[in-house]
């Protein structure tokens, strides 16, 4: 290097080193809300002045009630203040170079204070306090779970999170809200509804949507009528992740095992070469010749005296046309994995800024389940009279799973000037279960051992999209007008689900033939949702010239299910046992040679009520108001009018002559919505609510479809003739935060339902379950929620705190003894999946400087029905569980390592019939670590 050169190095690093230092700088950032309602200050003043007591820095807040000043580094002072409110100070703010300090504060109106106040600022470094400050300032009851406290009980997904939330339990991957089932809660997106890719649940399954790509889960208990009103249990508002405020890059990679299933050996099938991202690249398509020539009419041998059907050897062509895989394989199940990535950016001044986020996550599984499954009958003990359950059915029944879940998001926002914000929200989810299931066992109605084969694939998906726009104008009455346009789809697409059943006669298995033997199962549903709101908020005075809210508004919802059904068999012709040895594996009883005339041919047993269009379009308006009366007593409350047209069309996919099912409901229902609040302290809230709302009748519950699960076991159909519920909820709560992240409620709450939906049985040969209105039931209980770091009690436990919550319900419904023909054995009980009892419980500890982390966890919940008894059987209820967990995590700069331990206990499944095992099996104990990178 020249000397000349290193001279002018040297002047420049004297010139820039001192000016950079002189710049040096960092941020405060925060949201300035209403003390009374939580409700964003539009406008506010945040200004940092400088030792002369005059203002050097500020900034107004946006529409969403945010700011970011940028200040030197330093100890600062920041003066909020608004038009009619009082005037707050935080003192004691340290900013760091290329940091942001975050700073919330709420302004109680100058009513309420008509001093200065002065605060020291908490760094607010747990998102969990934010959810307790919405909870503490929302118009209803709300309970729910944010990001941070997901993380800190390694949830995989939003259902593995909410099972923690109060009054919550997860059955079959389906929330239940104070023991009510998924058919009274909702399910929306960022404030819009979400199609379900099931064809026999209203909701989507929570499980689809990976914990990675949330804020939020918010749950509100009460209604008010800028909700939906199609709930009763809860509404449950999912919350995807916003933009950060600066550059954010992160990622991660992690793997599991699990004892009962990792290094084990599982049941799989040669599948297609997509199957790691859930979907399927053909393999288990319908063969295309039976698309083109066979989509006009179902495949079935044409007579002497017509044209319909088709020959023999067109036959002989469609059967060929399927691949020949029947039965599992045994492999070696390896470590399961989750990756993640995601980034994030803020662009631009505060008050004009674009922000995106992108988010990508990944997780596959395999799961090894040994079930012991026995069917029951009623008998009569000829000793002593007494009624006695005799096995049936007795099945040893393992099912292994290959899981995946991933999901991508992409969320950004213009801020057009500090008033006017558009924003587009996208996501897309997909899982896909990959399943092998082998059971065997005795069978009373064959009097001997059955052997039955399934290979079955289900991939899913949701896409969502959302248009936003939040606009404040000042001289329009200084009202807000917030709108929205969506769209989302859900599929479920069931391809080549396969099942072969063996019959055991003087020990050695033979091929039975049965109706569902030898059966090949096609099956799409495409749900579709578009829908739009708008609100239009009015501030005004309320008494004593405290800040109010009159609001307006509009929705609109319409969704549509297609449910496409084909179903094959393979039957064979008389004698068959003289050409074919009926013993040997599937793959070669179904060799080319064998799918042939008089041999084995292709048939079709597609049922006429098996496919179906359905709809239902709801409008809806509401108007409510959102005022203080006093210095004390706040009122919510107001209007709903919903009007919902919801339609259902089974059909033949190939007879036009065939009658439809057609369902046609029309319903217009007033709802009104109150909820009362009265502030003992600053920290203290006395909260209560009436509401009428309403529970409308799925669409797989409406259909007449049909499905078997398991031989010997129920079918299960839909009912036409079903009617909407209408529930009214009374609600009481009393809640105190004692500090930032603390809580302390109890609640109760009662519901009356009228016309409920249940399911129930019907007297088919063998047995079926169906829905009907039962004549009424009441739903109360009881919920206690604490929160608290143990400071309180030393502060040798200054880095410890305690969460736990308990629900206690009961439930009784009423069932028309005219309905389903008697065959019900209670004709009053709890309700289906309702626990009496519910109990999460935490145990944390933090060290912030040593960036470690370390949680245990406990849940248990009481024994709840799952399937309804008849003709004198028990209901069978599952039994109590308790799971343990624990996990910890270690950061160290940019870098986190985690590790988690899931079901420590290991606890057995139990479902039992008074106190017969219906059915058994351990889920296994499961540990995973994970490291990640944040920047």
């Amino acid at each position: 290097m020249s000397k000349s050169l290193f001279s002018l190095l040297f002047v420049v690093f004297l010139l820039v080193v001192p000016t950079a230092h002189a710049q040096e700088m960092g941020k405060i950032q925060g949201l300035i809300v209403d003390a009374e309602n939580g409700e964003p200050l539009i406008g506010a003043n945040a200004v940092v002045k400088d030792a002369e007591g005059k203002p050097a820095y500020g900034i107004s807040t946006n529409l969403d009630g945010r700011f970011t000043l940028v200040v030197p580094v330093g100890t600062h002072n920041l003066e909020v203040s608004y038009v009619s409110y009082a005037t707050k100070v935080v003192t004691g703010i340290e900013v760091k170079s290329g940091a942001t300090a975050t700073v919330n504060v709420s302004l109680p109106s100058e009513t309420v204070q008509g001093q200065e106040i002065v605060v020291t600022a908490r760094a607010e470094e747990n998102s969990e306090v934010s959810m307790l400050a919405l909870q503490q300032r929302a118009a209803v009851v709300t309970d729910g779970i944010s990001s941070e406290l997901m993380s800190r009980s390694s949830s995989s997904d939003a259902g593995d999170a909410l099972k923690r939330v109060t009054g919550i339990t997860m059955v079959d991957k389906y929330v239940y809200v104070r023991g009510l089932g998924e058919r009274y809660s909702n399910t929306q997106l960022n404030g819009a509804d979400v199609p379900s890719p099931e064809p026999n649940r209203r909701v989507v399954p929570m499980d689809i949507f990976p914990a990675g790509l949330l804020e939020n889960i918010q749950v509100a208990k009460t209604f008010s009528p800028d909700l939906p009103g199609d709930f009763s249990g809860g509404s449950v508002q999912i919350r995807t992740r916003d933009f950060p405020s600066k550059l954010t890059i992160s990622a991660s990679a992690s793997a599991g095992y699990n004892s009962k299933t990792t290094f084990k050996d599982v049941h799989s099938y040669a599948g297609g070469a997509r199957d790691f991202l859930g979907y399927d690249d053909g393999t288990r398509a319908m063969p295309e010749a039976i698309k083109t020539e066979g989509s006009q009419q179902p495949l079935r041998r044409r007579g002497l005296f017509t044209t319909d059907g088709f020959t023999s050897q067109e036959l002989q062509v469609f059967g060929l046309a399927f691949n020949n895989v029947w039965s599992p394989q045994i492999k070696s199940a390896p470590v399961n994995q989750g990756y993640s990535v995601s980034i994030g950016n803020a662009i631009g001044e505060s008050n004009r800024e674009l922000g995106y986020i992108f988010s990508f996550t990944y997780d596959n599984d395999y799961r090894n389940q040994n079930d012991h499954l026995i069917g029951y009958r009623v008998e009569r003990d000829f000793q002593t009279g007494e009624e006695i359950l005799s096995s049936v059915t007795d099945y040893q029944v393992n099912t292994s799973t290959f899981a995946v879940q991933w999901g991508t998001l992409f969320n950004t926002s213009l801020r057009l000037s500090p008033l006017h914000k558009l924003s587009v929200k996208t996501m897309y989810n997909r899982n896909a279960d990959d399943e092998a299931r082998i059971y065997e066992g005795y069978n009373a109605d064959r009097a001997t051992d059955l052997r039955v084969l399934r290979l079955r694939y289900i991939e899913r998906g949701i896409f969502t999209g959302q248009l936003q726009g939040e606009h404040k104008f000042d001289r329009f009455l200084g009202s807000n007008i917030d709108w929205q346009v969506n769209m989302s789809r859900a599929t479920r697409n069931e391809p080549d689900s396969r099942e072969i059943l063996y019959e055991e006669r003087n020990g050695e298995w033979f091929f039975f033939n049965t109706t569902q033997s030898a059966s090949r199962f096609f099956f799409d549903l495409e749900d579709k949702a578009t829908g739009a709101k708008v609100d239009w908020s009015i501030p005004f005075e309320s008494f004593g010239a405290r800040p109010a809210k009159f609001k307006l508004g509009g929705y609109w919802t319409q969704k549509d299910r297609t449910f496409d059904v084909r179903r094959f068999r393979f039957e064979h012709g008389s004698g068959i046992w003289r050409v074919v040895d009926l013993r040997l594996p599937p793959e070669e009883i179904f060799a080319q040679e064998n799918i042939a005339p008089g041999r084995f041919e292709i048939r079709e047993t597609t049922q006429a009520t098996d496919n179906y269009n359905a709809s239902i379009d709801i409008q809806a308006t509401y108007m409510m108001v959102d005022m203080p009366m006093t210095a004390r007593w706040r009122f919510v409350g107001g209007l709903r009018i919903e009007t919902a047209d919801q339609h259902l069309t089974s059909y033949d996919p190939f007879s036009p002559v065939v009658i439809p099912i057609q369902v046609d409901l029309h319903n217009t229902d007033i709802l009104p919505g109150t909820n009362l609040i009265y502030k003992l302290t600053e920290k203290t809230n006395l909260r209560t609510a009436y509401s009428r709302t309403l529970a409308r009748p799925d669409f797989r519950e409406l259909a007449p479809f049909q499905f078997d699960d398991i031989v010997g076991g129920r079918a299960e159909t839909g009912n036409p003739d079903l009617k909407r519920t209408r529930i009214d909820n009374l609600d009481f709560r009393f809640e105190h935060y004692p500090r930032l992240g603390e809580l302390m409620a109890v609640s109760f709450f009662y519901k009356k339902f009228h016309d409920p939906i249940e399911q129930i049985v019907q007297p088919t040969s063998t047995l079926r379950i169906s829905y009907q209105n039962a004549l009424g039931a009441d739903n109360y209980g009881l919920e206690i929620e604490f929160r608290r770091r143990l400071d309180v009690l030393t502060p040798a436990l200054e880095n410890f705190f305690f969460n736990t919550n308990l629900t206690v319900v009961q439930s009784n419904i009423q069932i028309d003894p005219n309905v389903g023909l008697g065959v019900q054995t209670s004709g009053e009980r709890p309700l289906q999946g309702q626990s009496p009892y519910v109990v999460n419980t935490m145990l944390g500890y933090d060290h912030l400087k040593m960036g470690f982390q370390a949680n245990l966890l406990y849940n248990v919940f009481g024994k709840r029905i799952r399937d309804v008894g008849a003709q004198g059987l028990p209901d069978i209820y599952e039994q109590p569980r308790h799971q343990l967990d624990f996990n910890m995590k270690k950061k160290w700069s940019a870098m986190t390592f985690k590790f988690s331990a899931k079901n420590l206990l290991n606890n057995r499944v139990e479902f039992k019939q008074r106190d017969a095992v219906a059915s058994t099996y351990e889920a296994g104990r499961s540990f995973s670590i994970g490291l990640s990178y944040d920047r």
